[in-house]
């Protein structure tokens, strides 16, 4: 997997069609121990939330990951969270009230 930042955008790759699209709502620390920056990520056009900055996409290699991430900006804990994308595919990653009632971290396909 190719590295990316923010500075080098001419290190995105012709075909994209080989990863699958993560839309980004939280702060992520890590993703498999290591930390954003070292993934393959862009900056969208749409906003997180009234106070946050800029929605990221990260572009991930088929397969599964760990990612710890903090929810919320105010949230001080860092919560873990297991994924598993596909190629091609999109998903949604944030932060919520979940299914039984507890606030959490999500992962769902868009």
């Amino acid at each position: 997997m190719g590295l990316f930042s923010k500075s080098k955008k001419e290190n995105i790759p012709a075909n994209k069609e080989g990863y699958a699209r993560v839309l980004n709502y939280i702060k992520i620390d890590a993703i498999n121990g290591k930390p954003l920056e070292t993934f393959f990520w862009e900056y969208s056009k749409q906003k997180k939330g009234i106070f946050a900055g800029k929605l990221e996409i990260i572009y991930l290699e088929e397969g599964a990951y760990e990612v710890f991430a903090h929810g919320v900006t105010y949230q001080t804990k860092t919560t873990q969270i297991h994924i598993a994308v596909e190629a091609g595919k999109n998903y949604i990653l944030g932060a919520g009230v979940l299914e039984d009632d507890t606030e959490g971290l999500y992962f769902e396909e868009r």
